[in-house]
């Protein structure tokens, strides 16, 4: 299986993946095209944060590994969107 192993600058309240520099938005997004399986890498920091260029929707990733659980609200649009989260 190929999975897409990503980081992004931010994950808004929208549940949109984004990051700060076009070419860091455009290689995961070529990434994620040529894989079956797309996790994002993150640390709690990322969640709610606002990057002004845009990665993908949630529901385009498989999971969420972070080193700490995401806030309520998020984790509840993960499950709705079927991302799973992996955290401690």
């Amino acid at each position: 299986m190929r999975c897409a192993l990503i980081s992004v600058g931010g994950i808004t309240s929208r549940g949109e993946l984004a990051d700060f520099h076009l070419f860091e938005a455009e290689f995961a997004r070529a990434a994620m095209a040529q894989a079956q399986e797309n996790w994002v890498i993150t640390d709690h920091s990322k969640f709610g944060r606002e990057a002004p260029v845009r990665v993908c929707e949630l529901s385009a990733v498989n999971k969420i590994i972070s080193d700490q659980p995401p806030p309520a609200d998020f984790y509840t649009r993960c499950q709705e969107a079927g991302v799973k989260i992996v955290a401690p």
